[in-house]
Order: C-alpha cells, then sequence, then structure tokens
C-alpha cells in the first residue's frame, strides 16, 4: 500500500465518522426540541392605506418537528426603550426545519423613522418548542417589557 493510499482511506474514515457523528447530533439535540426564533427584515408604513403599518419578519425552525400555534409579537421602542407600539398575531403552524416570511399589519402610529429607535420581532409562545431568545437573559428583559 502506498502512501497516497492510506491517506485517503484515512481520509474517507474521517468523513464516514464525521457523517455518523453529525447525524447522531441532530438526532439527538433538535428531534424533540424544535428551536424557533424571529428574524424582523423591518417597519414600514403601508402606501396603499396610511392607516396602517407592518413589520416584515422571517421565521425559522431549526428543528426537526412541526411546531404547532406559534404567536408572533413585535414592539417598537423609541430612543430610551419606551415602548411605543406592541402588537401579536397567531401566526399557526411552522414546518419542521423551515424558514417562513412573515408580517405583522397593525394600526400606523406617529413615529419619525429618523428617530432612533428600535423595532423587535420574537416568537411569544408556542406549543412543544424551544424559543431562542428565551435562552439569552438580556434579550428576555427587553422582549418581556
Amino acid at each position: 500500500m502506498e502512501n497516497k493510499d492510506i491517506i485517503i482511506l484515512i481520509l474517507g474514515i474521517i468523513i464516514i465518522s464525521l457523517g455518523i457523528y453529525s447525524s447522531y447530533i441532530r438526532d439527538t439535540s433538535l428531534k424533540d426540541f424544535p428551536l424557533l426564533d424571529v428574524q424582523i427584515i423591518g417597519l414600514y408604513e403601508n402606501l396603499y392605506d396610511s392607516s396602517e403599518m407592518f413589520y416584515d419578519y422571517w421565521l425559522f425552525n431549526y428543528g426537526d418537528s412541526e411546531v404547532k400555534e406559534v404567536v408572533v409579537t413585535c414592539k417598537l421602542f423609541d430612543i430610551n426603550e419606551n415602548l411605543i407600539s406592541s402588537s401579536s398575531e397567531k401566526f399557526g403552524n411552522v414546518a419542521s426545519n423551515s424558514a417562513i416570511f412573515g408580517e405583522l399589519i397593525t394600526d400606523n402610529i406617529e413615529y419619525d423613522s429618523d428617530e432612533e429607535g428600535v423595532a423587535i420581532c420574537y416568537v411569544e409562545s408556542c406549543d412543544n418548542c424551544d424559543i431562542l431568545y428565551k435562552k439569552i437573559p438580556e434579550l428576555t428583559e427587553l422582549y418581556e417589557k
């Protein structure tokens, strides 16, 4: 056996071992406890109906199980972290290993988009899942204001 053959054999064993290990980690850590997260895209005024504004966001399910009864909440804070507006909606079910675009429509409020502040969206509740922000103390404090 030449050195080249030995190296190829060792690389093959390493690749197979990594595949089995990653499959094991994936099966044991995510299968029963899907992890949900929301990433906000932006807050916009409806150009066709000035009485409405909407939050656009992506909803991610990092687990191997469908999640039911998902509720998404979006909030708007001013520069001093005072709550200006809060809205929630029942999103419904989210398929396993998926990313879904969402839009939460709410009444328009007086808000100067040039003023500093922050808009956030997050998963408020769901059946049989973990919620990412609840695992980060700083976010839990802000989101649950």
